[in-house]
This record gives structure tokens, C-alpha cells and sequence, in this order.
């Protein structure tokens, strides 16, 4: 449904967009994701916006395993999130 493969969306997915949808979840949420990551800190900083109470947090100099890369950090903020 997306494409061969997951950087390029080609399928019947490519134009599926649920950003209006995003007001209406109502549950403690987390953004977390890398600088350098495929989801841009712009796609994020919108969900952020649009979800009521959301926490967000973008690890400078990570890509998309950014719980490889910074471990540590990653649990932190998770950490932290949870204990919220």
C-alpha cells in the first residue's frame, strides 16, 4: 500500500493524510523523533500543535533509530513522559 519500499510512498497511501484528524486524539501523547530522522521536525512540530497536551521532543543529531544512536536519552524522555 505505501511502495516498494518505505522511503518512497508510491501506493494508494502516498495521498492518505489524517492531519485534521489529529484534535481528536485525546491521549497523553509523545513526540519523539530525531533532527535528521525522515519525519521532519516540521511534520512533527504540526502534530504537536494539533494534538491537545502532547509532549515533544526532537533529538538533535539523530536519524530514524535514534534509540540506537542515543539510548540513553531516548529513555530518559520516555522516562519522564510516563512518570507525567
Amino acid at each position: 500500500m505505501w511502495g516498494p519500499s518505505e522511503l518512497f510512498g508510491t501506493g494508494t497511501l502516498k495521498t492518505y493524510d489524517v492531519t485534521d484528524k489529529l484534535k481528536n486524539i485525546g491521549l497523553p501523547t509523545l513526540i519523539l523523533h530525531g533532527e535528521l530522522d525522515e519525519s521532519t521536525p516540521k511534520m512533527n512540530e504540526l502534530m504537536h500543535k494539533e494534538i491537545k497536551g502532547s509532549s515533544y521532543y526532537m533529538l538533535t543529531g539523530c536519524h530514524h533509530g535514534s534509540y540506537n544512536e542515543k539510548p540513553e536519552e531516548v529513555m530518559d524522555v520516555i522516562s519522564k513522559f510516563l512518570k507525567n
